[in-house]
């Protein structure tokens, strides 16, 4: 018993031990995390924002719960009280930060912050379907990407896929032809989706899946996809990596993801192969997927296998929902504003005079001046992406603030191009903006379409190039009004600004040549 007693009064010893060192380190541990917070609160406190906190649930949930509500609030508020930036509470101990000034931007923009990754960051989500893409990742491995996937965005392999657009186009206008023949309206967010879809899919991977007449499954997986991932970012309780696995929702997400990838590596082996055995002297004819495969880095050393399908499916996503996005809403204030509908009509019918066809060639495209101007404004107005995101890495002064390490600060991209201090008139739709004149007094920081920085998108001027073709063409068969029987027009955001229930046009033929 002796033996036996000592041994349980050093076991007792030893766990008491244990247990004190336990509630130390825990104690110790919340306690620094207390003071951090305390030390943050008042920091942020600092900075304009909505004036209620809650212990549970900070105010973000305060906020109306449709987007053109908070797009709205926030206008009201820069107009009242002119800040330059807002704090909002995401929780009781996750506060973010909303820039709306250009110079604060550019600022900011100019120590490459990150993009926001890790528990609950919206591009976390997208990793097991876009993997550590040039949209996704951040130092040194984003900057070796983004240097290999420049050289797919140069204008002379941009002005090869020309007739791609055309072709695409083609297909699109043969639709809407049928609606209109028929008296009926549409949707036309439904049809430029599918239009751009079969862009991007052939200029991407040489793939044709004619994704405007048949309903070929690689379609309806990118769109899934797309919409799986819009759905966790706004659902906090599927972040958590476990709990999203074990949802329907994930499980049908990872399946997708599955797909995907099976048809993407099956293009990518045979296109391997296919180089091994065919020697080219010129690029100008490589789709985006030869110009990765070829592409070296400093190294000398090429992409991987993962790493080319990882951005291949970047540039699928990227590439078609926000160019579909940005054509619908193009389309809308054109409807809005028939006058400048007309002058468009005007401009193109006098590019097209004198050819057997209507295709737009890349040396058009310069003469497409107000065209260009209508459609830089419709993306001020109404940008495709809502929101750039970044967490900070380090101490990182922003005014006269310094926001700590791990602090999100996101750029509300329609905020920036509606903000009322810098825009006059920003609730009008006014081309004149962005007219050789007046286009040089904007500073670039107060529109950023596509993103700004180091980070900018490298498609941007592919995107213009096929919107260009696509309205330019539209344009000059049909005049365009909105449907006096579809749903209103209001927006939501999902991982793209898109209207809650569609654009719904109806289109009348003209009477044009070609």
């Amino acid at each position: 018993m002796g033996f036996v007693g000592s041994i349980l009064q050093q076991w007792n010893v030893t766990t008491g031990a244990l247990v004190t060192f336990i509630i130390v380190f825990f104690g110790v541990s919340l306690l620094r995390r207390f003071l951090r917070f305390i030390h943050l609160f008042r920091l942020c406190q600092k900075i304009p924002g909505p004036p209620n906190y809650s212990i549970l649930y900070g105010n973000i949930h305060t906020l109306p719960k449709d987007y053109e509500g908070i797009v709205k609030a926030q206008f009201d508020a820069l107009k009242n009280t002119k800040c330059k930036m807002r704090r909002f509470w995401l929780g009781p101990t996750e506060p973010l930060i909303s820039l709306y000034d250009p110079d604060l931007l550019k600022e900011f923009i100019k120590g490459a912050p990150p993009k926001t990754r890790g528990f609950g960051g919206g591009y976390e989500h997208s990793i097991p379907w876009i993997g550590e893409s040039v949209l996704t990742s951040n130092g040194a491995k984003w900057l070796r990407d983004r240097r290999l996937i420049n050289g797919a965005f140069r204008q002379d392999v941009l002005r090869n896929y020309i007739p791609i657009f055309n072709a695409a186009t083609d297909t699109l206008l043969e639709i809407i032809g049928e609606h209109a023949d028929k008296g009926e309206s549409f949707d036309v967010f439904q049809l430029f989706s599918l239009c751009l879809l079969d862009i991007v899919t052939k200029t991407t991977m040489s793939l044709d899946i004619n994704a405007q007449r048949s309903k070929h499954p690689y379609t309806a997986a990118t769109k899934a996809l797309a919409a799986i991932w819009a759905l966790r970012n706004r659902t906090p309780t599927l972040w958590p990596s476990i709990v999203f696995r074990l949802s329907q929702v994930g499980k049908k997400f990872f399946e997708l993801c599955d797909y995907v990838h099976k048809i993407d590596e099956q293009i990518i082996a045979t296109r391997l192969e296919a180089l091994k055995n065919t020697e080219k002297s010129s690029t100008s004819r490589l789709d985006f997927l030869d110009l990765l495969l070829n592409a070296r880095d400093e190294n000398g050393q090429s992409m991987n296998r993962s790493e080319v399908r990882e951005n291949v499916d970047a540039v699928m996503f990227a590439g078609h929902d926000t160019g579909s996005a940005s054509a619908s809403w193009f389309l809308y204030e054109l409807c809005r504003h028939p006058h400048f509908q007309r002058k468009i009509q005007e401009e193109v019918d006098t590019v097209l005079t004198g050819k057997s066809n209507d295709n737009i060639e890349f040396d058009d495209l310069k003469s497409l001046e107000f065209l260009t101007m209508c459609l830089k404004e419709s993306m001020r107005l109404n940008p495709a992406i809502a929101t750039l995101s970044r967490r900070v890495d380090r101490d990182t002064e922003i005014g006269d603030i310094v926001i700590p390490p791990g602090t999100i600060v996101t750029v509300p991209v329609m905020l920036v191009h509606r903000n009322p201090l810098v825009w006059d008139k920003p609730l009008e739709f006014i081309p004149d903006r962005f007219s050789h004149e007046n286009i040089k007094k904007i500073n670039m920081y107060s529109y950023i379409p596509f993103s700004i920085g180091s980070r900018n998108c490298p498609g941007q001027h592919f995107a213009m190039m096929e919107l260009k073709i696509l309205l330019a063409r539209i344009f000059h068969r049909f005049d365009m009004k909105l449907s006096e029987n579809g749903p209103p027009v209001k927006k939501k955001y999902e991982l793209i600004i898109k209207s809650e229930d569609g654009i719904w046009v109806e289109a009348k033929r003209r009477k044009v040549n070609c």
